[in-house]
């Protein structure tokens, strides 16, 4: 009988001794995946506030590819700090006229919001930020004019709608009549590119999930939108467009920037230039 007693005290002290390590098993994978979601979460306000950084100093965030993006962000490969006067200045070429051509025939492909959008960077010269920050109102149809007064940035997924970065930034662009077509009919209210709420601006992942849209529809070259401002600048210096008109309408605030940076020779441009020397010569 004590014999008994003894056995099944001892199964009891086993079934507990099972008991306790199942409990001690399950709090271990608990607290695995709370740390897991802490790294995550530590790695996500990491990027964020590196990419609010990266965005705040950069004059074109836009331009850069996801590519160099990625590599601004990563850790750095040694203590020093990165220094953004020593950046470098990413050369982006203007469209040939022929791929300028195909992309406004394929404009219509669009859903109309991403044809907007693509419209709006395309014959205006407007940064991203500042189409995503155009409303209706801004739009003047009487004066053939867009007043640009606002700057949609991210930080996060949300975005942050305020006025433009300089005080160039805030400019009147004519409307020329191809844009014209695409902005009919007007009398809406709210932003220009926008989803279901005009009152509200698109997050960063709608404004992704609409630049994968335009893509798939429209081959666009391999441009983005910062490429497209410098196409209309490059097109304004090709119709013989002043300076100092090429530097409002693109709101720079710097002329030596705007001939550097969004004015590009077209070899076209070259082989006649080149032409007209040779019949100065013989004349």
């Amino acid at each position: 009988m004590n014999e008994t007693k003894e056995l099944e005290k001892l199964e009891g002290e086993i079934h507990r001794k099972k008991a306790e390590m199942a409990r001690l098993e399950d709090q271990q994978k608990t607290m695995a995946k709370e740390a897991a979601l802490l790294n995550r979460r530590q790695r996500t306000r990491r990027l964020c506030t590196r990419g609010g950084m990266l965005e705040s100093f950069l004059g074109e965030p836009e331009s850069l590819t996801d590519e160099q993006v990625m590599s601004l962000l990563s850790p750095a490969t040694d203590s020093r700090l990165y220094n953004p006067s020593q950046k470098q200045v990413l050369e982006r070429e203007a469209l040939p006229m022929d791929a300028v051509k195909a992309i406004i025939s394929s404009l219509y492909q669009l859903e109309r919001m991403d044809r907007l959008y693509l419209a709006l960077v395309l014959f205006t010269g407007m940064r991203r930020g500042e189409v995503l920050g155009l409303q209706w109102e801004d739009i003047d149809l009487t004066e053939n004019l867009i007043h640009v007064q606002r700057n949609a940035t991210y930080t996060t997924n949300q975005p942050f709608v305020g006025t433009p970065k300089t005080k160039s930034g805030f400019r009147e662009i004519p409307i020329i009549p191809d844009l014209l077509s695409f902005l009919l009919p007007m009398g809406e209210k709210g932003f220009v590119v926008s989803q279901k709420d005009p009152e509200k601006p698109l997050t960063l992942t709608a404004f992704r999930c609409m630049m994968k849209r335009i893509n798939t529809s429209v081959d666009l070259h391999g441009a983005t939108s910062h490429v497209f401002r410098h196409t209309i600048g490059t097109m304004l210096n090709d119709t013989g467009a002043d300076v100092k008109t090429i530097q409002s309408i693109l709101g720079q605030a710097d002329f030596k920037t705007t001939m550097d940076r969004y004015v590009h020779a077209r070899d076209d441009k070259k082989q006649e230039a080149i032409k007209n020397v040779s019949l100065l010569l013989q004349e």
